[in-house]
Formats: C-alpha cells, structure tokens, sequence
C-alpha cells in the first residue's frame, strides 16, 4: 500500500471542536520502539498488515489488522514492533468550549472491529486535497463515535456557565500569553478581580491561574505537533526564553520538547 498522509482536519461541532493531526499511513520495522510514552493527544491506530504491540498498565495489547485501537491522552505506554508493522494513524485533539478535552471519559486504550475503514482510507488519493482530508477525517469521527456507543462511554457533555465565566473563557482564547495577568483579564470583561477568581473556579473547578498555564502549554504542544520550531513557540507563546518555556513544558509533561518531538517521531523542528 503507498504511502498516503492527509491534511490535519479541525471540525467544529456543537459544543466541540475536534482536530485530526494527520490523518497517516506508515510502514514500520523493528526501529519503531519507545518506552513510556504519554501523550497530551488521543491516538487511533488501524494496522493494515504486520503486527505491533502496546503495553500499558493493564498488560500487552497486540497490534493486529481487523482491529482498530484507540490510545487515550495521558495514558503511560510503551509500544514496539519485532518485524513490521503498516498501519493509518492520528493523533486527536477534541475541545469542548472550555478547552479541556472532551475524550478525557476514555481511561484505557479500547479496541473495536475494524468494519472496512482502513480500505475507506486507502481508497482516498493524495490528490483528492482537501476534500479527500474531510473524508478521511469524517470516517475517523465515526471510529471515535462507535467506540464510545460500544463502551458505554459519554463523551463531550457540554458544562453550563455563567456569563462572566463564558466572556472569561473567550478573553482568555483571544489573548492566551504567558504574558496573561489575571488582572487584565477581569478589566476585559468588567469585573473585579476577586469576582472573576470566585465565579471562575465555581464554575470550572480550578482556579482560573491554573487554567490559563494548562491551556498555554496545550497550545504550545499543538504547535510543535504541527512542526514549529521551538525557540519560535516559545516566542509566539510569550515565554521570556527557550529554557523558560523548556523548564515549564517539562513540569507538565515531564520530559523536554525537544525529547517529545523525537518521542512522537517529529525530530525535525527542534529549532536548535
């Protein structure tokens, strides 16, 4: 099967944004290991030929075709293949309208039928651009859908705020800066301060500090995913430095950027 890679898909649904980064197809070989991998984004896994494995926490999980597998954000893995391994993959990204993901409910990696999406992907060219890159990203959607309805898991319940949480959540999209003051942020929306931190942390369930950290270094990762040169994300993003934003990118996911991308097989915008 040749190699096909399409265009990172962002669909906006009600009370969901949801993001495809890419949409991929690979042949692997025995190089293709990593240990303790946890990754800010929910992955999908179609294998078409060969064989791979996942281990977790739970024990080993065989890459096989006729499957489809599901990775969970956040969730610790190793994986690995003993010969080669061809298989359509993408990293997800679902937000709901407070920016937190909306796949967070999936705690382990789920496997379902594999009901003909992989030849539905190969069956779409290169040449098809954008349109080819909707469809593939529609057929990726409906994996995400089936296997909630197959697990019993819900997904993307949308949260009720109140209007200064909602003009909030909004400034601080428009704005997002390490630069951000909390300050700043209830002058936009004409409140106080104290008014702004209470209502905030009612209705979201963190304090709004917190928030804006969580979402800035989200953002961030999203950047070097779609191949930003780090010393340039962390220009874009506010950070006084590199080695500022290196420290506060290792904090949240425990190793370096530049040991992330090689992670997530995206060695060539270290930005050195």
């Amino acid at each position: 099967m040749p190699h096909r890679k399409y265009l990172g898909v962002r669909m906006k649904l009600e009370n969901l944004n949801m993001e495809f980064i890419p949409i991929k197809h690979q042949r692997l070989g025995v190089d293709w290991k990593y240990k303790n991998v946890i990754s800010p984004f929910s992955r999908i896994y179609i294998p078409t030929s060969g064989e791979g494995y996942l281990d977790y926490r739970l024990g080993r999980v065989t890459l096989t075709p006729g499957k489809i597998y599901i990775i969970p954000a956040m969730l610790k893995f190793s994986y690995g293949c003993d010969d080669y391994l061809e298989k359509f993959f993408t990293h997800i990204s679902a937000e709901k309208p407070n920016g937190f993901d909306a796949l967070a409910p999936i705690r382990d990696i789920l496997v379902i039928e594999e009901r003909g999406e992989a030849a539905a992907l190969a069956s779409l060219s290169e040449g098809d651009g954008i349109g080819g890159s909707i469809e593939a990203g529609a057929i990726v959607l409906g994996i995400i859908a089936r296997a909630a309805r197959e697990y019993g898991i819900s997904l993307g319940d949308a949260e009720q705020y109140s209007d200064t949480t909602r003009a909030v959540i909004e400034c601080i999209n428009s704005r997002l800066s390490a630069t951000l003051k909390i300050s700043e942020i209830a002058e936009a929306v004409y409140t106080s301060r104290l008014t702004l931190q209470r209502k905030f942390k009612d209705d979201v369930g963190i304090p709004i500090g917190k928030y804006i950290d969580e979402r800035l270094i989200i953002l961030a990762e999203n950047e070097l995913v779609r191949g930003t040169p780090i010393a340039e994300v962390a220009e874009n993003l506010g950070f006084s430095d590199r080695f500022y934003f290196t420290r506060r990118f290792t904090e949240r996911f425990g190793i370096p950027p530049a040991k992330y991308l090689k992670m997530m097989n995206l060695p060539g915008n270290t930005g050195k």
